[in-house]
């Protein structure tokens, strides 16, 4: 028995991966898959001495009978998909501190590739709201001899990268993902002919104190046949939909269209406006309503941690509102920040300041350029007492408020606290409670409130790793590049560079204009419309009914029919194709200084010999229905006459029924 724990992750995996392709190794040795050192020692040295034991087919636990210190390795197979999950925990069951546990690495694997092979490592820049405006934007680099890349950088946001990658051979690839809601890293290089991935919580160095357990982020590889990268992105799109995603009454959860009720300035109407602005949107099918920052005393920015109601504003509290946007059937988003407490004369801060860890210099936000207050802390969610305080405050507000959405933000890098926090042989250690108590504190709201939605609002800080993902949804969460999406372009690259990983997201909308809606709302999104006249309702309804009409043809494959980019000389173009339900849509967009009137599209996942009912629809008003071949629709001409125009299409397969009844 002795050193087959993690053999038994890697006979797990490989079992999966037997259909395909030599890209993971036939055998693979216990320290290839999972890393680490221990009283300054290799894992791979060590655990052929520890005591190993299998529960059920899934769980392995071996023990260091010196220390106690017990690791659990748990993983998930897909009995629909060619995909290995697996967690790794460490926990110390002795009566003193461990020694020096470091450089944890879940994911240490080495990929064996022909002396012949190019192998291509594709990756993707996450949300940094840069002057490039580029959140997003897909990256590779040919894996040549002692080619390396580090992710995302020793003093770089790890959320300045997306945690996904689709490794790509001439014979297939590997698409991966890293579960961690702090500050992850990568480490990928090309040493002779094989392909060495390391991945885990950047910084470990660390005792552990009796009691006390550890988590690694979670992993997830998918992989997947042939030399066509759109391949592994959409089976690993279906993994997400399938297995990750949150549902409610067996349904997934996507974002929706909700109205922001918010001016210029970040002020928020008296209560009686926001009631008659919630009756005006419920009748054009807007789906919520959202109170966002500034309802409680104060700037936001600074202020939060007093989380009372602005009576002045709302001298009934916000239940009439939430009860105004119920008997709508609409459903009512709360903004709220529990992560940040702005300063010590916040009610947090005064009452519970043992909760409240402080940074140790002042700093200026170098994205937003906001001035960070000198005393601003975070709520360390890594304590178990306040984790729990503040899950009960938050159920306690979602009954009081009549809560639908609960929108979390986090307007801060964390990373900077954990560091501070942190003795010099505990390092990483404040981040890893931290991350597993907000894991906790969701899941313990969802359990508590079947029928809460999670609104991740933030992806800038909180990024949209798949732990994030199997938790939340959300109308507003992409980026705040360019003041939060008013640029098209901007929203056209995040839509495609998100879609390859990441089924649901989405973003603001600004405008009533078909190019700047389609260029960024495919699910839902946060609509700031009470500056918008009424005359325009009509049009107001059209824009969300096509938004509601192509929603479920996003849970299905995506395909770029454009090269992803920011050229204003370029079409951008794209395609959801669901064969669940027999159909799809494409956009198209003609960008401000494309001289091209006319491209042709090559549409995927059509089926040649079938006939579809075709709408082509420059408005929102649905264009005639037209009958074509899978062969001539998967070679589509589109024309635009003029820049900064769109055109939707839609697509239906024809069932014979329908074929003998015309």
């Amino acid at each position: 028995m002795k050193g087959r724990a993690f053999a038994f992750i890697a006979i797990s995996f490989l079992f999966s991966l037997r259909a395909c392709a030599d890209v993971i190794p036939t055998t693979v040795t216990p320290e290839q898959l999972v890393s680490f050192t221990y009283g300054g020692k290799a894992s791979r040295d060590l655990l052929p001495s520890w005591k190993t034991e299998h529960h059920g087919t899934t769980v392995a636990t071996f023990t260091d009978p010196t220390t106690g210190l017990v690791i659990r390795c748990e993983t998930r197979r897909f009995a629909d998909s060619n995909a290995i999950d697996w967690v790794v925990w460490f926990e110390n069951t002795g009566k003193s501190d461990t020694p020096l546990l470091e450089n944890i690495r879940p994911l240490d694997l080495s990929i064996p590739t022909e002396p012949s092979d190019s192998p291509v490592f594709h990756y993707s820049k996450g949300s940094v709201v840069g002057p490039a405006n580029d959140d997003y934007m897909p990256k590779e680099l040919a894996l040549k001899a002692n080619a390396s890349l580090d992710l995302p950088g020793e003093k770089i946001p790890s959320q300045a990268f997306l945690p996904y990658f689709n490794l790509q051979t001439k014979d297939g690839g590997v698409v991966g993902a890293i579960g961690w809601t702090g500050q992850w890293s990568l480490h990928v290089t090309r040493d002779g002919n094989n392909v060495h991935l390391q991945a885990g919580q950047q910084l470990t160095h660390l005792v552990v104190h009796p009691g006390e357990k550890i988590r690694t982020p979670r992993i997830v590889l998918l992989q997947y046949k042939g030399t066509d990268p759109t391949v592994g992105y959409n089976q690993f799109r279906h993994l997400m939909i399938d297995h990750y995603l949150p549902r409610i009454d067996g349904q997934v959860l996507t974002p929706l269209t909700c109205m922001l009720d918010i001016t210029t300035g970040l002020l928020v109407p008296p209560a009686g406006q926001q009631i008659r602005d919630i009756d005006r949107v419920a009748k054009l099918g807007m789906e919520a309503y959202w109170l966002d920052a500034s309802w409680f005393p104060g700037d936001f920015r600074f202020d939060v941690g007093s989380w009372v109601v602005k009576r002045d504003l709302f001298p009934n509290g916000l239940r009439p509102i939430s009860d105004a946007a119920h008997r709508d059937r609409m459903k009512f988003v709360l903004w709220i920040e529990p992560e940040r407490v702005g300063g010590p004369n916040t009610i947090i801060a005064k009452e519970h300041p043992q909760w409240c860890i402080a940074k140790r210099e002042p700093w200026l936000d170098p994205e937003t350029g906001w001035p960070g207050h000198p005393n601003e802390m975070m709520f360390n969610l890594g304590d178990p007492d306040a984790r729990k305080w503040m899950t009960d405050f938050l159920s306690q507000k979602i009954d009081e408020w009549g809560i639908d959405v609960l929108r979390e933000d986090r307007n801060f890098h964390p990373v900077r606290y954990w560091r501070a926090n942190d003795a010099p042989d505990r390092q990483g250690i404040s981040e890893n409670f931290y991350v597993q108590g907000f894991y906790a504190m969701w899941d313990e709201l969802r359990a508590r409130h079947p029928k809460l939605i999670i609104d991740s609002c933030n992806w800038r800080n909180t990024g949209p790793d798949i732990e994030v993902m199997s938790r939340s949804a959300g109308a507003w969460t992409r980026s705040e590049v360019a003041d939060c999406g008013r640029l098209p372009i901007a929203n056209q690259l995040a839509v495609m560079g998100l879609s390859l990983y990441i089924p649901t997201h989405a973003n603001g909308v600004f405008s009533l204009d078909p190019y700047a809606v389609r260029s960024g709302a495919i699910q839902g999104a946060g609509m700031e419309i009470r500056q918008m006249p009424k005359q325009d309702d009509a049009q107001l309804a059209k824009m969300i009914a096509e938004i509601k009409r192509i929603r479920p043809l996003t849970l299905g494959d995506f395909y770029p029919l454009t090269p992803i980019d920011l050229g204003e000389t370029h079409w951008a173009a794209w395609q959801f194709d669901c064969p669940e339900l027999g159909g799809g849509f494409a956009t198209f967009l003609r960008r401000a200084h494309c001289s091209n009137a006319s491209v042709t599209a090559n549409l995927r996942g059509l089926d040649p010999r079938t006939q579809y009912d075709v709408q082509i629809s420059p408005t929102y008003d649905v264009g005639p229905t037209e009958r074509m071949s899978g062969a001539d629709l998967a070679r589509l001409d589109v024309q635009i006459a003029g820049a900064e125009k769109s055109v939707l299409v839609t697509y239906q397969r024809v069932t014979s029924k329908q074929e003998t009844g015309r």
